[in-house]
């Protein structure tokens, strides 16, 4: 399972001129749970496709070929290149960006209704429970913000991946986050 992260920061460069950069950190966890830092990279900018494919190459060139799981942000174009280089690989979606996302976008009470929802989600191991719980998220989203609802619905596989894991794989997975 490989779980990749991201952190913000402002850099002065040489030039003394101040520029946003990306810290994305990726650690690797095998199935005994034992985890491994497997790299860092500075990116200035918005990540691309182009930056995760080199990222992913450069794990492959040092024997980062077979994986479960990878867990990340919905960072654009990851998804792409983890579907083209890791065909087998299912792809979780983190739930603590989840989070952010519903306390950043909709009203506190909302956000408090949901969030309240995404426990019980983390919880329930039953697929068609969580399911029930994902879609009670997606319409209270969609009642503020109909376009954050349907991202969710769109990559509802994505944040519920751990249902394919044994029970106490899901629960370490959720961890990684």
């Amino acid at each position: 399972m490989k779980r990749y992260s991201r952190h913000r920061a402002r850099l002065r460069a040489q030039d003394n001129h101040v520029v946003e950069i990306s810290l994305f950190s990726a650690v690797g966890a095998t199935t005994e749970g034992n985890k491994h830092t497997l790299g860092f990279w500075i990116y200035k900018g918005n990540e691309s496709n182009g930056f995760w494919t080199k990222v992913f190459q450069q794990l492959i060139t040092r024997g980062v070929n077979r994986v479960l799981l990878f867990v990340t942000g919905n960072f654009s174009g990851i998804s792409d290149v983890i579907k083209k280089l890791y065909p087998y690989s299912d792809h979780q979606l983190c739930h603590v960006h989840l989070v952010r996302n519903l306390v950043r976008n909709l009203t506190k009470k909302t956000a408090s209704q949901a969030i309240q929802i995404t426990k019980l989600i983390k919880n329930a191991r039953e697929q068609t429970e969580v399911e029930t719980y994902f879609n009670q998220l997606c319409e209270i989203m969609q009642k503020e913000k109909p376009p954050l609802a349907e991202l969710y619905r769109k990559f509802k596989d994505n944040y519920l991946a751990f249902l394919k894991y044994p029970k106490a794989s899901s629960k370490f997975i959720l961890e990684l986050e």
